[in-house]
Formats: C-alpha cells, structure tokens, sequence
C-alpha cells in the first residue's frame, strides 16, 4: 500500500516505513520514519491537523485502509481494499 502525503508531494511505501506515527513535539503532526535514528533524518512529514485528535483519527484511518487491503488480497471482503491512502487536506 502507498500513502500519499498531505502535500500531495511524497509517496511512501506502507512497507518501507519502519514506523508511522504523532510527532512526539507537534502532536498534529503524523510522520513516516525509514530509519529509527536520532537526528530523524530519514523522516517524511506526512500531514499537519488542527488538533492532535484529529492526526489520532488520520492515524486510524491508516490502519483500516492497510488492514482492508491485506484482506482484500487474501479474498476477505471487509469494505473497499485499496492500496493507496491519500492524507486528507482537514
């Protein structure tokens, strides 16, 4: 699955990313990291919320759009699989 970020300027392979998550010092941003180093060299910045509730339901919504396309792979009907997420703009 790819992820389009916010930006609509980055695509990140679901699978190359070691961790998707809430930046720890803007907690509206979500970040993609390919390396766990310190200096976050290796980081996209996938999309900014209003409200760190909001990049908390972004982030969910990440995980049942991979979930339904790995089941949608294996012939397990559970909603629409597709395997592109594209970063809402809000």
């Amino acid at each position: 699955m790819i992820i389009v970020s916010q930006d609509k300027r980055s695509i990140v392979n679901f699978k190359q990313a070691k961790i998707i998550n809430i930046n720890r010092s803007d907690l509206r941003e979500i970040e993609a990291f390919f390396d766990c180093n310190e200096d976050n060299s290796n980081s996209i910045l996938l999309g900014k919320y209003a409200t760190e509730e909001r990049a908390q339901e972004v982030l969910q919504e990440i995980t049942r759009t991979y979930t339904r396309w790995e089941n949608f792979k294996y012939g397990i009907a559970e909603g629409i699989g597709t395997p592109k997420y594209e970063m809402p703009k809000e």
